[in-house]
């Protein structure tokens, strides 16, 4: 448990939303051998310090963990990744009420939130293209590209330096 979570605590590609449901995951997958104490908490939040909606999660755990059986934390925890899923789904449904067409869209980096937007708006035929940054120095937005186009979603990798010329070709910029 302690090295995966050493990973995803290096991990400087992926957004805060990703590390969250990586380590809500890591909890579920591994909790029977976890104990939920003070010092874990501690530990984790150190490790993640600069994460708000990680400190969010951690906070709202720690508070709700206090004299629970294993098993109702479990469905804490699965209940909660549930409740991620369908933040996207609420974000998709308000966006899409503001689109009158299928859409290009322009975005920059690696973003799960943008990546399930996306995958939703193609799933539904509202998604012409997604032109993405790349983010140099790390190349974040090539994972991005990686994971839209194993979908099916067209898309094309530009450097930021052309991010004025395609934003123009852009109907909607989601970052």
């Amino acid at each position: 448990f302690y090295s995966e979570l050493n990973l995803l605590a290096a991990d400087n590609r992926s957004g805060s939303n990703q590390l969250l449901s990586k380590i809500n995951n890591l909890i579920i997958q591994d909790l029977d051998y976890i104990d939920l104490n003070q010092t874990f908490f501690n530990n984790l939040s150190d490790s993640f310090r600069s994460f708000q909606v990680i400190q969010k999660y951690l906070t709202d755990l720690k508070n709700f963990s206090n004299n629970k059986s294993k098993l109702e934390i479990k469905n804490y925890l699965i209940s909660y990744e549930k409740s991620l899923k369908q933040n996207y789904e609420k974000i998709f449904h308000n966006l899409k009420k503001e689109l009158k067409h299928p859409v290009s869209v322009i975005t920059i980096s690696n973003s799960e939130t943008v990546a399930e937007l996306l995958i939703l708006l193609h799933q539904d035929n509202f998604l012409n293209e997604v032109i993405i940054c790349e983010s140099r120095p790390q190349n974040e937005g090539r994972d991005l590209a990686f994971k839209v186009a194993e979908c099916g979603i067209k898309s094309e990798l530009i450097l930021e330096a052309k991010i004025a010329d395609y934003t123009e070709k852009s109907d909607i910029a989601l970052v």
